[in-house]
Parts: structure tokens; sequence; C-alpha cells
């Protein structure tokens, strides 16, 4: 498990502001959708730098949705990285999201691990209403939901999660908390353990 960390902006108005989604650049992903919510954050946050972590056939056409919004400046790309290196560039961000969606195959996630691993590290995360996460991320408890594919409502919760610090602090605690009851290898192996128990 990871160590549990202050993620919180400092000053809102010196310095970047980091946002970042660690995923695979396919469909079920959403990219595409927090790039067309940039704009309406970076007009208020100028400073804020988006970081896509991952590799993919999707690449090039996000690419191409970046410069066709002139987001050069704002968005950085980062091919896929080994996993025993995840916790060091996700302890960069400040706000992590995860736009996941059904895609035109009817693909879904489950309860992506990566958003289990930003919470373990206390990074505040937004994510979408989508198979399995409302499991792991409770809106304005352990995080902020949007509906997927909603570009209006992924720019504002960023934007709410810049400007609401402190609330943003208490509800990585309780998804830490929560990783921890309920997501925790150990916690799962017991819980396994004591079924076969019953069972047998």
């Amino acid at each position: 498990m990871f160590d549990f960390k202050n993620h919180s902006i400092t000053d809102i108005d010196k310095g970047s502001i980091n946002v970042m989604t660690v995923a695979r650049l396919v469909p079920k992903k959403g990219h595409e959708y927090m790039i067309k919510a940039l704009p309406a954050i970076i007009k208020k946050y100028p400073q804020v730098q988006y970081t896509i972590v991952g590799s993919g056939p999707l690449k090039k056409r996000l690419q191409k949705t970046v410069r066709k919004l002139r987001l050069t400046r704002n968005v950085r790309f980062v091919n896929a990285i080994p996993h025993h290196h995840l916790k060091v560039i996700l302890e960069q961000a400040h706000i992590f999201v995860l736009p996941s969606v059904v895609d035109f195959q009817g693909d879904s996630e489950s309860c992506p691990d990566v958003l289990k691993e930003a919470i373990a590290l206390g990074v505040p995360v937004i994510s979408t209403d989508h198979a399995g996460i409302p499991e792991l991320v409770e809106h304005g408890v352990t995080g902020l939901l949007v509906q997927e594919k909603n570009v209006n409502a992924l720019s504002n919760e960023v934007i709410y999660a810049i400007e609401h610090q402190e609330q943003c602090r208490k509800m990585a605690k309780k998804a830490y908390q929560a990783v921890l009851n309920d997501f925790d290898l150990k916690t799962q192996n017991n819980k396994l353990e004591q079924l076969l128990v019953q069972l047998l």
C-alpha cells in the first residue's frame, strides 16, 4: 500500500496545478473528454498542466485534438511507465482524473487499480459514474463523479477541486480509509479466508 500524502495546492496563484490521467490510450478511458474540458479550466486557471501517462492506438488522434484546441502548452504526453515507477509520477499530481466511458464496442471498466493507487497516495480523484467506479468513489464523500462524456461537468469539477482544497483533502482521507478497509489485498485475503472457513 502506498503512503498517504498531502497533495493540496499550496498557492493556486503561483506555480503550476498538476492534473493527471494514467491510462492506456484507448476509447474506454475517455481521454478526449478531459482534453475537451481543458479550455474552460485554463481560461480560469492558465497554469493548469494536464499530464496524460500511457500508450495506445489513440495517441496521434489525441495529440491532434490537443493541437486543434491550442492546448500544446498545457498538455504533456508521457509514454507508459513500469508499474514500480507509478508512485513517483502520481506523487506529482494535485488532482487525478479518470474520465472512463463505455466505448463504441460496449467495453467498460471494472474498478481501475490506478484509481485505487491514486487514492492510496492521497491524490484527490475525479472520475465518472461508470461501471464499478462508484463502488470506490462516492460523489462528494470520497471523490467527485460526473456523468460519462460530460465535458462541462468535468471542467466544473476540476475547477471545484482547485478552489476547494480543504474539502478535497477531507474526501481524499476518507477515500484512503475506504481503500484500506475494502480494497487492501490483505483485507480481501482475510475476508476470503473467513468465507472459506464458513463454507467448510
